[in-house]
């Protein structure tokens, strides 16, 4: 399914500026998908460590001047309830892929809580109340698990060239059924040192665009900052509220986004394309 929006600057200006929009190229409207290999590269059997919930991939090629690589492409992952980001390394794409137990960043060193938040009983029967109302899809465990475990999840990885630093932006647990994104950075691509400002909402995507830094999270909630590791102001959601999962790719003044909606059946990815529009400042 592809939908097409425009996508302007939702957030204020603290000067008066014109608005210059910019036509999606047309070739962006013909999305080629190629499956490169027959199954999943990576899978539960892979290696005991990383469990069976895999979620959340962010794929780099490890940039020259990480000294001693594990391989050429580092790729990302998570358990949705677990207490570290997963990392595989490969030489090809194709594979094979093979795990680094450790990982990379690690739930104590993320800044998000590591321990479970209280929460009373009367508490976990009004939220779960709420869900039955709402119509909120099914769990896989019960909401006390859901509101109160602490894990670390979702990584989108970016290579910093011009400050030879890998960027990591990833949620967690803030709270009793609070989940917020934050930011970490590297050197190596496996330490990551983690910042502790809260940036946004969940599940944040992150491009460049026209000297600003873009985010958008859980569901289509659109950020902007002139500093990749902070600031971020909120802007529009251009999506429905049961807009999931999503991955951007940028091309020129066009913005793809590939997402997933709460309670397709099958699931399926949709695609949406944007118009990126370009802010200029009047004199």
């Amino acid at each position: 399914m592809i939908h097409s929006h425009r996508l302007t600057k939702g957030v204020a200006a603290a000067c008066a500026c014109a608005i210059v929009c910019v036509a999606a190229e047309s070739a962006a409207q013909s999305v080629r998908v190629q499956r490169l290999s027959e199954g999943p590269i990576i899978r539960p059997d892979l290696h005991a460590s990383i469990g069976v919930n895999i979620q959340g991939p962010s794929l780099i090629k490890v940039p020259d001047w990480v000294e001693d690589p594990l391989g050429a492409y580092y790729l990302y992952f998570a358990d949705h309830k677990g207490r570290y980001i997963r990392l595989a390394y490969a030489d090809d794409l194709e594979g094979p892929w093979q795990i680094h137990p450790p990982g990379s960043l690690q739930i104590a060193d993320s800044q998000f809580l590591t321990e479970p938040p209280e929460i009373s009983d009367e508490e976990v029967e009004r939220m779960t109340a709420a869900r039955r109302r709402n119509g909120a899809a099914a769990l896989s465990h019960d909401v006390r698990t859901e509101a109160t475990t602490p894990h670390i999840a979702s990584p989108d990885v970016h290579v910093d060239e011009a400050n030879q630093r890998i960027v990591m932006y990833f949620h967690g647990l803030d709270g009793v059924s609070r989940q917020v994104s934050r930011v970490a950075t590297s050197g190596d691509g496996i330490t990551f040192s983690a910042r502790p400002e809260r940036l946004g909402r969940t599940y944040m995507r992150v491009f460049q665009h026209d000297g600003y830094t873009y985010a958008m999270s859980m569901p289509g909630q659109f950020y902007r900052s002139r500093d990749p590791l902070g600031g971020f102001e909120e802007g529009p959601r251009l999506f429905n509220s049961s807009m999931r999962h999503s991955a951007l790719l940028r091309r020129g003044n066009t913005l793809l986004v590939f997402w997933t909606q709460v309670g397709d059946v099958p699931e399926h990815i949709k695609l949406t394309i944007e118009t990126l529009c370009r802010q200029v400042r009047v004199p």
